[in-house]
């Protein structure tokens, strides 16, 4: 399954390979790098997938939009997928790429941000690095249909494309034997304190509309809850685009 959708099998058309991506290793983990004329700061991309599918390679055409509409580098980071590699294994890329990016980048500006369990995973990696260095080293964070409750307890029925039943198998993959409430599994049961002014989307009708009004509930700082109208939320390029030209630079 994996392996077609990343050759476009399950697509209607092949995924668009952009000329400004390149495929880079940092702290050890697998990146991909688009670079526009003149940046002036850096957005750190989580993809989405449920933990178990997605890839780095499969938004070029978006991440390229991105990088050249908001004058930033984007890095999207190959993280581990589960079941092979259950948590901490994605968190752990994550986290690594993202403290090396605020180690090394000459950019004063930083972003983190992803879709679905990216966005999971840029809650928890932002986390990890208000604990472990006393701040977080980014200024935004642009989260979008994320799940942020990994005991599911309120998801909404009615989306044939995103079921519960669909939801409990990856989370289960995801989780391992961790317990699904962990803080570092469901960023809702962490303190939230300490962190950047998120812009938090989600879709009227996505499932997982609530984890999202929640989080901007119990944010520790600034957040701006958008609902875009429609069933999901993953194509809120425009909204994510402005968020982070008026952030980061």
């Amino acid at each position: 399954m994996r392996a077609a959708r990343r050759r476009g099998d399950l697509l209607p058309a092949p995924p668009a390979v952009s000329e400004l991506a390149r495929d880079r290793v940092v702290a050890g983990v697998p990146v991909r790098v688009f670079t526009p004329p003149h940046p002036r700061g850096a957005f750190l991309h989580l993809h989405g997938g449920g933990f178990v599918y997605g890839s780095s390679r499969l938004q070029d055409d978006r991440l390229e939009r991105l990088a050249t509409r908001c004058e930033i580098v984007v890095i999207s980071v190959e993280y581990r997928l589960a079941p092979e590699h259950p948590y901490p294994a994605a968190l752990e890329d994550c986290e690594a790429v993202a403290s090396w990016l605020v180690e090394e980048s000459t950019f004063e500006s930083l972003a983190v941000g992803g879709e679905s369990a990216g966005a999971n995973l840029a809650v928890a990696t932002l986390l990890r690095l208000r604990d472990g260095l006393g701040a977080t080293g980014f200024c935004a964070a642009a989260l979008t249909a994320g799940l942020y409750d990994l005991t599911l307890a309120q998801v909404a029925d009615g989306d044939p494309a995103l079921t519960r039943a669909d939801l409990e198998s990856l989370v289960d993959q995801y989780a391992g034997g961790a317990s699904h409430d962990d803080p570092e599994l469901s960023p809702l049961f962490a303190d939230l304190t300490g962190l950047p002014p998120a812009l938090i989307a989600a879709g009227a009708r996505d499932p997982l509309l609530a984890d999202s009004t929640r989080l901007a509930e119990h944010w520790g700082g600034e957040a701006a809850l958008t609902i875009v109208d429609g069933p999901h939320s993953l194509d809120a390029g425009e909204l994510v685009g402005a968020f982070l030209s008026e952030r980061v630079g």
